[in-house]
């Protein structure tokens, strides 16, 4: 991320910029590589993520725990390591767990909890993106017990309300 781009990679940088709009995960990767902004690779990633493309999740994870164009947070990267790991990305599986082995995220999982239930009297009140968040922390086991079971429920709630990276992850939680 960052350099500075000749006429191909400017070439290359546009074609993935037009994949990504096209709804192409890999394609939002490639932009995310050849963004020079952090900010701009960070949403790139973060579409590549809503794309289900578990090497996106897993770039974004990368860069929320270093807080590469985003704020540093680590509960949100373990959640982001553990939906790529449930969609294939083997590389972000040892790096959830490391996050997972941390004596200091206690207070973190404490909130978590708070957070989950938050976000459960949110999604009964038909609020789509809780539904989305509740599934992600359930299926990862972030701050929560996992279950993916409940998890799928609650993909599916939020895909019947228009929410395509639900509709995208619900593969991953299918029993």
């Amino acid at each position: 991320m960052g350099a500075a781009l000749g006429p191909d990679d400017a070439a290359a940088a546009a074609a993935y910029e037009r994949g990504c709009a096209l709804g192409d995960g890999a394609a939002c990767r490639g932009a995310a590589e050849r963004a020079a902004d952090p900010r701009a690779a960070a949403r790139h990633l973060q579409r590549a993520c809503d794309l289900a493309d578990a090497a996106g999740c897993g770039a974004l994870a990368a860069a929320v725990e270093a807080g590469r164009g985003v704020r540093a947070d680590r509960l949100r990267a373990r959640l982001l390591y553990g939906l790529a790991c449930e969609g294939g990305h083997g590389a972000s599986c040892p790096a959830r767990m490391d996050l997972a082995r941390d004596p200091d995220d206690g207070p973190l999982y404490n909130a978590a909890a708070l957070r989950s239930g938050r976000l459960r009297q949110q999604c009964t009140a038909r609020k789509a993106k809780a539904c989305l968040e509740l599934a992600d922390m359930r299926l990862t086991g972030t701050g929560v017990r996992r279950d993916a079971t409940d998890a799928a429920a609650l993909y599916a709630r939020a895909c019947a309300r228009k929410v395509a990276a639900a509709c995208a992850r619900a593969a991953w939680a299918a029993p």
